[in-house]
C-alpha cells in the first residue's frame, strides 16, 4: 500500500456571501500500488526481442540464453559457473559464455549482481518460481528500477 498525498482546488460557494470561491482541499489516502506490473505487453515483448537480436548472434547463443534463463530461482537470479556452465553447451570456450553474459547485461537482459551472479530483467522475463506469486514480480520490478537510479 502507498501514501498518497494529493492537493487540489475544488470550487466551493460561501453560504454567507453566496459567491464561488475556490478553496485548497488536501486529500491522504492509501492505495494499491499496482502501476509497475501494468506494463504495455506489445512494448514489452519488443523490448525483450531486441535485447535478444543484441545478445544472441548465433543458434548456440539461443540455446545458452534459453538454459540460463530457465535456471532462474523464485527471485530471478541465475547462478552460473562459467567453466562448467561451457562444458554443460557442448563443450563452448569460457570466452564464448563470457561474451554472451556480456551482450545480456549490455542489452539489459540480464544485470550482474556479483561475479557469477546475474538477475534477469524482471519487465522481460519472470521465472516459473517467481511467477507463482505476484508480489515478488512487483519487488523484483521496484528493485530493477531502483537500481537503475
Amino acid at each position: 500500500m502507498a501514501l498518497v498525498e494529493e492537493i487540489c482546488y475544488e470550487s466551493r460557494l460561501n453560504q454567507s456571501t453566496g459567491v464561488v470561491e475556490k478553496v485548497r482541499v488536501e486529500r491522504s489516502y492509501y492505495r494499491k500500488d499496482n502501476n509497475i506490473k501494468k506494463i504495455n505487453f506489445k512494448g514489452t515483448f519488443m523490448t525483450y526481442m531486441k535485447a535478444l537480436e543484441h545478445t544472441c548472434k548465433s543458434s548456440n547463443d539461443i540455446k545458452m540464453i534459453t538454459e540460463l534463463l530457465h535456471n532462474s530461482n523464485k527471485r530471478n537470479e541465475i547462478h552460473v559457473n562459467i567453466t562448467q556452465f561451457s562444458k554443460d553447451m557442448e563443450n563452448k570456450t569460457r570466452l564464448t559464455v563470457i561474451n554472451l553474459l556480456k551482450r545480456a547485461v549490455e542489452s539489459q537482459l540480464l544485470k550482474k549482481l556479483s561475479a557469477g551472479t546475474y538477475v534477469a530483467n524482471p519487465f522481460m522475463f519472470v521465472s516459473v518460481a517467481m511467477n507463482k506469486k505476484n508480489d515478488n514480480i512487483v519487488e523484483a520490478q521496484k528493485e530493477w528500477l531502483d537500481e537503475d537510479n
